[in-house]
């Protein structure tokens, strides 16, 4: 079971060198060579051991490892929003 503990882990770090804050099916299937479905299974298994969040459908983030201990934080969520919000910007009472 260790081994492949690693090797899943090992995935996710490869995955994340090649990919932005937020990274997509797709992206995961392409990195990975693998189907698409495939890519989709692991990243169902990553988001169940608490390693990935799901943040809408076919888009996933990293959780730090600091907070895999079932918490639902990201570390910085400013950085997700582009991928959420395709063409949109974000202001605040100061700006």
């Amino acid at each position: 079971m260790e081994s492949k503990f690693s090797k899943a882990r090992q995935r996710l770090s490869f995955v994340l060198r090649n990919t932005g804050p937020t990274f997509t099916v797709a992206e995961v299937a392409d990195i990975l060579d693998l189907k698409r479905i495939e890519a989709s299974k692991i990243l169902s298994r990553w988001t169940a051991q608490g390693w990935v969040v799901r943040l809408r459908r076919g888009l996933y983030a990293a959780v730090p490892l600091k907070f895999s201990g079932g918490e639902m934080v990201l570390e910085n969520p400013w950085l997700i929003l582009p991928a959420l919000f395709d063409e949109a910007y974000v202001g605040g009472w100061s700006a």
